[in-house]
């Protein structure tokens, strides 16, 4: 929507509507109004999208500035129990291909693992709604025994669902950020963690992570791209984030 509303400003009208065109500036009448505007964008996170976004739809004829933090130290030090982390990362590829290559890698190296008998409790995360509609798509496929919820899921159906995780008849329990962001739900002790991608508000890796039952079993696994440096730097700090984009290895364990 907001793309869709910028895209629209600065274009001449297709009718006069009263307006007195002798008030109106040449500059204007010529289309140069986007240089004389000036675009805020305030955000408590940066992602590639709002960075796309300025970049594409701040034309003033000034300059351009970005403020951020100084310091990002992650969100480690906020987790209770050292659960073994692993960060997986999936090949290189375009960037129009990541959302496809991502699916695929996760389908195929991380899930398999985790739809056997020794690996219940499972809790599968997706930052967005369009990758839970996939996952949730295949595990359908695969006529695999699990429950799901998102933010368009009623109150009775969250429940139901989590009760189903909790109880153990369900091995899976497939969610999204956004149900974690606006309901704040509770989330259901699991054994195993999968992040199909970083989170993008570091909080709701904090509240994942912790949630994770305190077992020497316990697991915690997180897929992640090139694409995703802003969101691991939130969740990992800025060192850490560049050993694992740079790093020859693809797999790497934080505890």
């Amino acid at each position: 929507h907001v793309v869709s509303l910028l895209s629209a400003t600065h274009q001449q009208p297709r009718a006069m509507h009263g307006t007195d065109i002798r008030r109106v500036r040449g500059w204007a009448l010529d289309q140069l109004s986007k240089f004389y505007c000036q675009l805020i964008v305030s955000s408590q996170i940066m992602t590639p999208e709002i960075h796309a976004l300025f970049h594409s739809h701040a034309t003033s004829r000034h300059h351009k500035m970005v403020l951020t933090p100084l310091e990002q130290p992650g969100v480690l030090r906020h987790i209770r129990h050292q659960t073994p982390q692993v960060f997986k990362r999936i090949p290189v590829c375009p960037h129009s291909d990541t959302p496809d290559q991502r699916f695929s890698f996760f389908r195929d190296k991380i899930l398999p693992d985790h739809l056997t008998a020794l690996r219940r409790r499972t809790l599968i995360f997706t930052p967005s709604y369009c990758d839970y509609l996939r996952v949730r798509n295949h595990l359908r496929e695969q006529e695999v025994a699990f429950t799901h919820i998102c933010e368009y899921s009623s109150t009775s159906q969250g429940r139901r669902a989590t009760s189903l995780f909790s109880q153990g008849e369900r091995d899976l329990l497939l969610l999204t950020e956004r149900l974690i962001f606006f309901k704040s739900p509770r989330l259901p002790s699991s054994l195993h963690l999968l992040l199909f991608a970083p989170p993008t508000f570091p909080h709701v890796y904090t509240q994942l992570v912790n949630s994770v039952a305190q077992d020497t079993a316990a697991t915690v696994t997180c897929v992640y791209a090139r694409e995703d440096a802003l969101a691991l730097m939130r969740l990992l700090g800025p060192e850490r984030t560049n050993t694992l984009l740079n790093s020859k290895s693809s797999t790497h364990l934080i505890i």
